[in-house]
């Protein structure tokens, strides 16, 4: 049984870490729908999907994916920015934190990073984990699926 007090909160960056967009076509990570599946039917986990692409063109891969019902928050360019100037990195921890305040008042909660630039983000303000994976490019690949499985 779960602790209902404790929240996981998973923020995924999209470009190169869930797919590979080249012009029209979206490349999907292999095991990156069933995980975001498995992860969100879960209480205790709250996904993020963190994009520095600008909403339209975020939105617009979602959609096409059918993948907004996954997350929780869907942060985009916008979001960098002001994650920067509030608390110097583009995706920062404590913005993720300031925006589910009211969601998870009296819980204990653990953020994680995954994203293929990871190691580059949050120089401040840390991660409880951050799961860098190789970026994706179309073909077989294992990055991900081994990224989450302790999660699953």
């Amino acid at each position: 049984m779960y602790n209902t007090n404790f929240k996981l909160c998973i923020v995924f960056d999209l470009d190169e870490t869930l797919v590979f967009v080249k012009g029209k076509d979206i490349y999907v990570r292999p095991y990156a729908e069933s995980a975001m599946h498995i992860l969100s039917r879960r209480d205790s986990n709250i996904l993020i999907l963190w994009s520095t692409g600008d909403l339209n063109y975020v939105y617009n891969v979602l959609t096409r994916l059918n993948w907004c019902h996954y997350f929780r928050k869907i942060l985009t360019r916008d979001d960098c920015e002001m994650s920067l100037q509030r608390y110097g990195d583009y995706k920062s921890s404590l913005y993720v934190s300031n925006l589910l305040k009211y969601d998870t008042l009296g819980m204990s909660v653990k953020y994680v990073l995954i994203d293929d630039l990871a190691l580059e983000n949050e120089s401040k303000n840390l991660y409880d984990m951050k799961i860098s994976i190789v970026p994706y490019k179309p073909g077989p690949d294992l990055h991900l699926y081994n990224a989450v499985k302790h999660f699953v």
